[in-house]
């Protein structure tokens, strides 16, 4: 198989950030989604403010999808990062404590949806800088002719400073995702930077993007379960959090039904409002890319 990395510069005006961008690409064979995978790794059970988990695909296959899962789910701990590698080995996921901090044990689990290679495969990156904006927005696109398979995204600031709000497709944007972060109730006054990672490839049959968003609602946490159309495995999952403002973060972004489901035939996805809780609506909207 031959493969090359090639870096592209990727200018884009939103508020006051600019996105830098680089782009992993792979050769592969032409058509279906061949091989499709899901494996998982946890890290250890136990108070650790901050946990890392990658998950590596197995050999011969490269990451067309990310998510991750904190368990026990909660409000004082967030998901910050769940991206694939730059070279599609695989996923990794970071999970914070919030600022006061979290006595009780918990773990995160990694997942990576993988595949066998496919024609046209690349991973592309980009990077925004927040200024002073409470709220920043990363997009990046897939290159011209290449269609969207998965979602990746992260935030960079002091532990429980910022939550990641959203990854999925960006309104508007053909084949593009979208990341947003969030800076938590007090503000953060350094510059914090948004990872945002599309995972693409040339056409494959029957491709769609599938997206529910939940009534809106001010209780305390928000679960949704969204199925693939019938024929179709799910490549890759995102979710957003609207109108939270910081208050509301992710806590998973899960393949299947259950933990440990293999068929990925749907995503589950959770939200908790933060430990002070959040006396308007909010929303919680997930997001899958099926393919056969």
């Amino acid at each position: 198989m031959e493969m090359r990395k090639m870096w592209r510069v990727v200018l884009a005006v939103c508020g006051t950030f600019v996105l830098l961008g680089a782009q992993f690409v792979a050769a592969g064979p032409a058509g279906a989604v061949w091989g499709l995978v899901h494996v998982w790794s946890e890290s250890a059970y136990d108070s650790t403010a901050t946990k890392s988990r990658t998950t590596l695909c197995p050999a011969g296959k490269r990451v067309i999808g990310a998510g991750a899962r904190v368990d026990p789910g909660n409000p004082m701990v967030s998901l910050v990062h769940v991206e694939p590698l730059y070279d599609g080995r695989g996923v990794t996921a970071i999970a914070h404590e919030d600022s006061v901090g979290y006595s009780a044990n918990w773990l995160l689990t990694a997942y990576a949806i993988c595949a066998s290679p496919l024609a046209g495969y690349e991973v592309n990156w980009g990077l925004g800088a927040s200024g002073t904006s409470p709220k920043v927005t990363g997009v990046v696109a897939c290159s011209p002719g290449k269609r969207l398979l998965g979602f990746g995204g992260g935030v960079q600031a002091a532990p429980g400073a910022v939550v990641l709000t959203g990854v999925g497709p960006a309104p508007g944007v053909p084949d593009a995702v979208e990341v947003v972060g969030e800076e938590t109730e007090g503000g953060y006054a350094p510059t914090w930077l948004v990872n945002a990672w599309a995972v693409c490839a040339n056409p494959v049959p029957r491709l769609a993007t599938v997206s529910e968003s939940l009534p809106a609602s001010s209780a305390t946490w928000a679960t949704d379960q969204v199925n693939c159309p019938a024929g179709t495995r799910m490549h890759g999952l995102g979710a957003k959090i609207h109108n939270g403002f910081g208050q509301v973060g992710l806590s998973w972004l899960q393949p299947g039904a259950g933990p440990r489901d293999p068929a990925l035939l749907q995503a589950t996805t959770l939200a908790f409002e933060d430990r002070t809780g959040l006396a308007t609506d909010w929303t919680l909207e997930t997001h899958l890319v099926c393919a056969s």
